[in-house]
């Protein structure tokens, strides 16, 4: 099962572009990987010029020659125009009004004002983008390991 996010950028003429994420898109994983490490607006116009991924990683340049879609480098995004060579995947304009666009969506992270905000998308409801940071500082004492199974119905449940 796959957790599905498109990943944005507001522009300076006020549209958004996004690619599409497959995998991992929670906020404890890509909400993650883009605070810590896409984080300047060069930063996040490198990774969306990569198109559609796989999966987001820490890195967005392989240092293995055979990376690919088959053969994922650890720590690296795979992008399925580079590692898979498909076709479209460059990333596109988002209409976030457009409930049709996003079905499958789950997440959707929004690079504006040097800052990620994410909204977790629930069938007719309004989109509300949150502060990524926030919301990993929330998440905190959840990713921790935990020490026995016997806490698990002790922790709280992070809703957006």
């Amino acid at each position: 099962m796959s957790t599905r996010s498109y990943i944005c950028k507001k522009m300076e003429d006020g549209n958004i572009i996004g690619i599409y994420c497959h995998h991992d898109g929670y906020i404890s994983n890509n909400g993650r990987i883009l605070f810590e490490n896409y984080n300047t607006p060069d930063k996040v116009d490198e990774l969306l010029a990569l198109g559609d991924l796989s999966c987001l990683g820490e890195k967005i340049n392989p240092q293995w020659r055979e990376h690919s879609i088959h053969n994922q480098e650890p720590g690296v995004c795979v992008a399925y125009g580079r590692d898979a060579e498909c076709d479209d995947t460059k990333a596109k304009l988002i209409d976030l009004d457009n409930e049709r666009l996003y079905p499958w969506i789950e997440y959707i992270y929004l690079y504006e004002n040097n800052n990620w905000k994410v909204a977790k998308i629930k069938p007719d409801k309004d989109i509300r983008f949150r502060n990524v940071k926030c919301m990993l500082n929330k998440i905190q004492p959840m990713t921790e390991p935990m020490q026995t199974i016997d806490n698990i119905n002790d922790r709280p449940i992070l809703e957006l």
